[in-house]
């Protein structure tokens, strides 16, 4: 259930409140009365009632049963805690149960039999507690039918909210794509066109390569993120600097030695030459996840992995430790996250525990970077960052 309070479960504690509020009085009221069960009996009247929208059948009969409990017994006044079935035909009306009218016909005629027609001898008292009680259980019923519709008429408009912000993201996904990714492919062509000047200097065409390089990069991590946009709405995409692979690295070395300052021994394997912001920036993100599943679950004092490694067209990161004991592995670590930000980049991630040690090992396509010195022609719009071969 969503935490909204539009959502069903979010006020299901109207019930209990009314019931525990019945009950509280009866016991102030009944306070002076002799007989000892009385309370018993407006126990089961409010636990009736308390659970009348969750468990409908048990709340009927338990505060069916505290109602037919006085019928028999000429002697004893009937408890104010009677009063508690008033709960249940509320809760049968904001559930919309099928059998909501029987039930508070039913409810009504024991009431009539309990509260009115048993303790009241004098026929114009009876009429007019007969209709007060009417009254009570017109409201009782309308009050939780009023709040059905209240509640409905809240959730269509938090989920007409909902989509509508999700219309935004996909119409602010689009624009992007229209505007900022081709203006980087725009920019990446250019760069490409300048480098073709034979009388560029040396450190000219550095930088111009390196631009060239970095929109490109730039322009395709863009695309796969709004494609993401897209197809999960609701999925927030972790705030954070601009990271490169040097930004990467540094990441990886503070961690270490954040463990070794606590006793663990850190071998790190670090083989990366080229990595684009968004890989950059989730590799970081998961490496700090990494140190802190060390600290919490490793074993004080023992060794420890960080190893992020360039093979072919992925990045393999590996994260590993001795765990503290031999209990069956569990899916810790912050997978689901971990998870979550490799799936907007294509990555994928494996946990498992061998030996005694816990293993983390992610996988993640390199994209773009991979092509940067080999270009594929296509007719797509990412063909215009192509190199031009010099003269």
């Amino acid at each position: 259930m969503s935490k909204r309070w539009g959502k069903t479960s979010d006020i299901d504690w109207i019930e209990p409140v009314a019931a525990l509020s019945v009950f509280v009085l009866a016991l102030f009221v009944n306070r002076f009365v002799d007989w000892p069960w009385m309370w018993v009996v407006d126990l089961f009247a409010g636990l009736g009632a308390a659970i009348s929208f969750r468990r409908p059948v048990l709340g009927a009969i338990l505060t069916g049963l505290s109602l037919v409990f006085w019928l028999p017994i000429p002697t004893i006044m009937v408890s104010i805690g009677g009063t508690a079935f008033y709960v249940n035909i509320f809760a049968a009306a904001r559930a919309n149960l099928s059998w909501r009218a029987p039930l508070t016909l039913g409810f009504g005629g024991l009431a009539y039999l309990t509260l009115v027609r048993k303790p009241i001898a004098d026929p114009s008292d009876r009429l007019t507690l007969s209709l007060v009680l009417l009254l009570f259980v017109a409201l009782a019923y309308v009050a939780g039918t009023a709040v059905r519709y209240a509640t409905r008429r809240i959730q269509r408009e938090q989920d007409t909210g909902d989509q509508r912000v999700q219309d935004l993201q996909v119409a602010l996904a689009r624009e992007l794509h229209d505007s900022v990714a081709q203006t980087l492919s725009s920019a990446a062509m250019r760069a490409n066109i300048v480098m073709s000047d034979p009388t560029l200097s040396p450190l000219a065409l550095g930088q111009l390569e390196r631009i060239s390089e970095d929109c490109r990069s730039s322009a395709h991590d863009l695309r796969q993120l709004l494609a993401s946009l897209r197809d999960e709405p609701e999925r927030t995409l972790p705030p954070g600097p601009l990271a490169d692979v040097d930004s990467l690295r540094t990441t990886v070395n503070s961690q270490a030695e954040r463990l070794r300052d606590d006793g663990f021994t850190v071998d790190v394997h670090f083989d990366v030459t080229k990595l684009s912001a968004a890989r950059s920036q989730t590799l970081a993100a998961i490496t700090i996840e990494a140190g802190n599943n060390i600290l919490k679950h490793a074993r004080p004092g023992t060794t420890c992995t960080f190893s992020i490694m360039q093979c072919d067209a992925n990045v393999v990161a590996q994260f590993s430790n001795v765990r503290k004991d031999s209990r069956a592995a569990r899916q810790g670590f912050g997978l689901t996250g971990v998870q979550e930000r490799l799936a907007l980049l294509d990555g994928t991630s494996r946990a498992y525990a061998d030996n005694g040690r816990w293993t983390l090992q992610v996988t993640l396509p390199l994209g773009m970077e991979t092509s940067l010195s080999t270009p594929s022609p296509s007719a797509d719009s990412e063909s215009m960052f192509s190199r031009p071969v010099n003269s």
